[in-house]
């Protein structure tokens, strides 16, 4: 989990990434549900899914995967990339 923070990591990781490197991320995306991300907020959880944007537009997706959890409750992405 990543927190307000995450465009100035994943800039670091990329100026750090060697050319033929990868990134991989796992994270958690949103929820349709306005209660559950209001609640996992409170916990420190961004469900606002603004990073999966970022990591699209600064790196060359490999692969890209986005999975319900708990019967859709929730979804989150794994992303394998590139630097652009």
């Amino acid at each position: 989990m990543m927190a307000a923070g995450y465009p100035q990591i994943i800039t670091r990781l990329k100026n750090d990434l060697r050319a033929n490197g990868y990134l991989a991320v796992v994270d958690f995306y949103t929820s349709p549900f306005s209660w559950f991300r209001k609640w996992m907020g409170m916990n420190h959880v961004d469900f606002t899914g603004d990073l999966y944007p970022f990591l699209e537009k600064n790196f060359k997706s490999i692969q890209t995967n986005f999975q319900n959890a708990y019967l859709g409750l929730w979804n989150y992405f794994q992303f394998i990339g590139t630097p652009n």
